[in-house]
């Protein structure tokens, strides 16, 4: 009988992790073990970074680090420290437009439409041939009937 195989390879910030599992009922243990693990690893570096990034933003509050820590946070699950992470940041640099981009996803994600159009709209005012902010502010307001 043939054994069936199945890789997983999992890749994130240079970390790569490759385990090959026969498909079968002790594979099923083995792969959820793994991907637990995997995950407890990957949940491990992402508070490393976040930590080290925090320091450094605390250290420097004119740092453009907030960005990405507020990416951090957001790839984490924590999208309201994100979203705080980035109004703070901007409270200091509001020509930021890399920020108000990356806020305006993160509104977007949450479904605050209105405020996800106006971080697009900020950006567009700044950097009128913006693609990607133009883009987004149609769609939003073709969404809002607009």
């Amino acid at each position: 009988m043939l054994i069936k195989k199945l890789t997983l390879r999992c890749r994130d910030k240079g970390f790569s992790a490759y385990h090959t599992i026969p498909i079968g009922k002790l594979a099923i243990t083995q792969n959820i073990d793994f991907l637990e693990d995997f995950k407890q690893n990957y949940n491990n570096m992402a508070k490393e970074d976040i930590e080290k990034l925090k320091e450094k933003v605390e250290k420097d509050p004119l740092s453009k680090l907030f960005v990405p820590l507020a990416e951090e946070y957001r790839k984490a699950g924590m999208v309201d420290e994100a979203i705080s992470v980035l109004l703070k940041g901007l409270e200091n640099q509001p020509n930021y437009m890399t920020a108000r981009v990356a806020l305006g996803k993160i509104y977007l994600e949450k479904n605050m439409l209105k405020e996800a159009r106006d971080e697009f709209k900020k950006v567009i005012s700044a950097i009128p041939d913006n693609l990607f902010a133009l883009k987004k502010v149609a769609e939003i307001s073709a969404e809002l009937g607009e």
